[in-house]
């Protein structure tokens, strides 16, 4: 700790609230923070935490159709939270690594 304001604002924050702060600003506040309220992009990310997968295998395993992942995949793309990569036919996404470790704590938090 170095005195700063921010050391100030997180000491007084519970635990992980820092973290969702660090993100926030980092990104956008408002469309992180709906993304936080979307109990699919929720799965989604706590999918992608586990390893980059595109949008077949998120549909298999969160269950949810093909089209309501991949609006949701878009629209968190589109804030600056995950990566997208072309693999031939298929995109895949994963977590953005400067943002990977506190949403990670995030949704341990939330979930």
């Amino acid at each position: 700790m170095d005195g700063t304001i921010h050391d100030n604002v997180t000491e007084t924050m519970p635990e992980g609230m820092g973290d969702a702060l660090y993100v926030a600003v980092k990104l956008s506040a408002v469309p992180f923070l709906k993304t936080l309220a979307n109990p699919v992009r929720l799965q989604v990310l706590s999918q992608l935490l586990v390893r980059p997968m595109c949008v077949r295998e998120l549909e298999a395993v969160i269950g949810k159709s093909q089209p309501l992942i991949s609006t949701n995949l878009i629209a968190m793309s589109e804030i600056g939270l995950l990566d997208c990569a072309s693999h031939g036919r298929r995109s895949v996404y994963s977590l953005r690594a400067d943002v990977r470790v506190q949403v990670a704590r995030l949704i341990q938090i939330l979930i």
